[in-house]
């Protein structure tokens, strides 16, 4: 909301009473389209891989406020050849937060790239099951998230 108002105030209205009535229609409008549109995409967002191989991540829908979280959280772990587009099984992972362990044959050599699909499973959310893609490349202090692939 601060920056929604911060926004308003620049414009420089020189009327407070309009300026209040616009910042509460923008917020009124932000929410309207956050809960129609959040909810309906999986929407796992900031997807990072530590040196650790530790998978963190956020859900935008959750965090707004516009749904409750999901049952449980579940990563397809394969091993990607970039130059082909070919990937090889590595494991699943399901958890019920927003952290997980990478199964340990996660390649570890510089260069080497992950592709995880992620999903959620959610009885009041049947649409988060289908996965955001997520890619990683192998850099030699850990994992940098390279692609990300949200299909509607």
């Amino acid at each position: 909301m601060a920056v929604i108002r911060a926004a308003v105030a620049e414009g420089q209205f020189g009327d407070p009473a309009s300026e209040k009535f616009l910042v509460r229609a923008l917020i009124d409008r932000r929410n309207s389209i956050g809960r129609r549109y959040l909810p309906a995409i999986n929407p796992i967002v900031d997807p990072a891989l530590d040196a650790s191989s530790v998978l963190t991540f956020g859900n935008a829908a959750v965090q707004a406020g516009f749904a409750a979280p999901p049952e449980s959280y579940k990563a397809t772990w394969s091993g990607f050849e970039n130059a082909t587009g070919q990937s090889n099984p590595l494991g699943e992972t399901t958890v019920s937060g927003e952290r997980m362990q990478a199964p340990a044959q996660l390649p570890s050599s510089p260069g080497a790239y992950v592709k995880v699909e992620m999903s959620a499973t959610s009885s009041t959310q049947p649409d988060w099951a289908r996965p955001v893609v997520v890619y990683f490349r192998r850099q030699p202090a850990g994992w940098q998230l390279v692609g990300l692939e949200r299909m509607p």
